[in-house]
């Protein structure tokens, strides 16, 4: 919700599924290539007063979950998709 709050209307927020894949999408100024090496790393922010603490919570919880959160590629247009899928050697 923070990165989309300065996006020109209409801003979106989409939920969706595809296959076993579960996708968290929006239409906010996305994530710059070298902070998708980092992105879930703990302590990383570019969030002014942030913690970095919430995706590498977020990817800690899952994977002991048996699931994976990575960042995903946005399709024609900007912003961020996140994947969460079975990790791949949980039998899927």
């Amino acid at each position: 919700m923070f990165w989309l709050q300065d996006q020109p209307l209409p801003r979106t927020i989409l939920l969706d599924a595809q296959g076993r894949e579960l996708l968290v999408a929006d239409s906010g100024p996305g994530v710059s290539r070298p902070d998708r090496d980092v992105i879930f790393e703990m302590g990383f922010t570019r969030k002014p007063g942030g913690r970095g603490l919430g995706l590498h919570i977020a990817r800690d919880v899952l994977r002991k979950s048996g699931w994976e959160l990575a960042i995903g590629e946005a399709v024609e247009r900007q912003g961020t998709v996140f994947v969460i899928r079975p990790e791949p050697d949980n039998g899927s």
